[in-house]
């Protein structure tokens, strides 16, 4: 078997890692972030078109403070990988969090079912900071995805 194809297979499966209930960086040892990390440093996930926007907003949802340490850096890398300056066409392995989703967080039905909601805000605020730097930064690449009308 391709070592192309157990890494597809690899990177799909990943994404069906369950998230971790209440993340912080008090957590010990080797967590699924941690390996959702770096198999994301390796762009395998962009690298065979597989998403991983649900698995990070979900566990954005379920983290808490004191902050993990690597998903502030996993969400700044998730949104460079979406906004990348050598892509000529949007990326197929996600399109970012909608607006729905960013908004979901800072809905009153959020705050009455946690304890502590405002982690996920801020990381959700991170995110659209973070997205907002490079989409910025990189629009004269990004204006090559719009088709001419």
């Amino acid at each position: 078997m391709c070592v192309c194809v157990l890494f597809k297979v690899l990177v799909q499966h990943a994404i069906d890692v369950p998230i971790t209930k209440n993340l912080n960086s008090n957590m010990p040892g080797l967590l699924p972030i941690n390996c959702i990390y770096e198999l994301f440093k390796t762009r395998l996930f962009e690298k065979h078109g597989i998403s991983i926007q649900s698995w990070l907003y979900r566990q954005i949802l379920e983290s808490t403070y004191p902050l993990h340490p690597v998903l502030p850096i996993i969400i700044q890398e998730f949104v460079s990988s979406l906004l990348s300056t050598t892509k000529i066409e949007p990326p197929s392995h996600g399109c970012g969090f909608s607006e729905s989703d960013i908004l979901a967080v800072f809905s009153h039905q959020f705050h009455t079912c946690r304890n502590d909601y405002t982690t996920p805000q801020l990381l959700i605020v991170l995110y659209a900071l973070t997205y907002q730097q490079v989409m910025m930064s990189n629009m004269k690449h990004i204006c090559m995805w719009v088709p001419d009308s």
